[in-house]
């Protein structure tokens, strides 16, 4: 039983974690500049300097292009995605509606906003935005990997698999794309085919953190955890800040029965996201099983400012 809960709660965690894969990887945005007819070599600095995670030097650089040309709709754009990946989404949706203003028919302010709104967790409005994009660029994969990643927070993982089959069909080397796949084949309990995605996913990009991530949740509800801990541990090597994949680590050491280790894993996560609501979780069972409430009590007040459902989910295992 203790294990059907664990694996339950495994498929739970990671349908949040879809939230990760399309917010938090500037690649998407990277991608932005290769389909613009022609773009400045600045233009291309910027994008390039935001990949590597340089966002004061990208910031620069979109400022640079703008001082020389105060219409260039598509350097705004930039400057709201890299506002956007420093965390500071108000001024993104600023510069985005800046985009909108000098040109309107502007697909990238439309995937912009709709990503800040899925950010949110409003789903409906991040939907509405990236079918507007899909409006304007109906070959727009940026958009419909939005799109199906807000399916996915509503989920509604048939239509997430639809939307992804129609970017592969596009583009069917789009690594983000078999990542969503991933995700949503491990929503529906179909791990052999998510496993199948992400691997998929890695084939076209080594380095796509997100996929081992996946790979590493997808080991680990099969119960193979060495594959899971050296998958996660992949993820870590190729992006030491990815939290879901401590996160994720952390989940198997526990199920082995390594509190001691899951506990230093759950706070290396919180270390790199103050609002991983999972790891506050996982912590608080943790500390349950090894008697030690008010511990557990402390997580369970810090989730009620994270995510009510989880705080509640806790303090009922508490004060049963």
């Amino acid at each position: 039983m203790r294990k059907q809960s664990f694996l339950r709660l495994i498929i739970f965690l990671f349908s949040a974690q879809a939230t990760f894969v399309i917010y938090n990887n500037p690649n998407i945005y990277a991608a932005d500049v290769t389909d613009v007819v022609t773009v400045s070599k600045d233009m291309r600095a910027g994008y390039e300097e935001m990949r590597k995670g340089n966002l004061d030097r990208a910031i620069d650089i979109f400022n640079k292009v703008i001082s020389m040309d105060a219409k260039n709709s598509n350097a705004y754009a930039g400057l709201g995605n890299t506002y956007f990946q420093k965390g500071e989404s108000d001024k993104a949706i600023e510069l985005f509606n800046k985009v909108i203003s000098l040109d309107a028919e502007n697909p990238r302010a439309y995937i912009g906003l709709g990503n800040i709104y899925f950010q949110k967790g409003e789903s409906d409005k991040a939907i509405e935005f990236f079918n507007k994009a899909i409006s304007l660029d109906a070959e727009n994969t940026r958009a419909y990997i939005g799109l199906g990643y807000s399916y996915s927070q509503k989920g509604e993982t048939d239509k997430v698999i639809e939307l992804f089959n129609k970017v592969i069909s596009m583009d069917a080397n789009s690594s983000p794309a078999y990542v969503g796949l991933g995700n949503a084949y491990f929503q529906k309990g179909e791990t052999d085919k998510a496993i199948e995605s992400f691997n998929k996913a890695i084939s076209l990009d080594a380095k796509n953190a997100h996929a081992y991530t996946g790979l590493g949740n997808s080991y680990s509800q099969k119960d193979e955890t060495g594959k899971a801990i050296k998958s996660f541990n992949k993820a870590i090597s190729l992006d030491a800040k990815n939290a879901h994949a401590y996160t994720g680590l952390g989940n198997v050491y526990f199920q082995k029965g390594k509190a001691g280790k899951a506990i230093k894993l759950f706070n290396k996560a919180i270390s790199l996201d103050a609002k991983n609501a999972n790891a506050y979780y996982r912590l608080g069972e943790i500390y349950l099983s090894l008697e030690k409430e008010n511990s557990a009590l402390e997580q369970c007040k810090i989730l009620d400012g994270l995510d009510k459902d989880l705080a509640k989910k806790l303090y009922e295992q508490i004060k049963p």
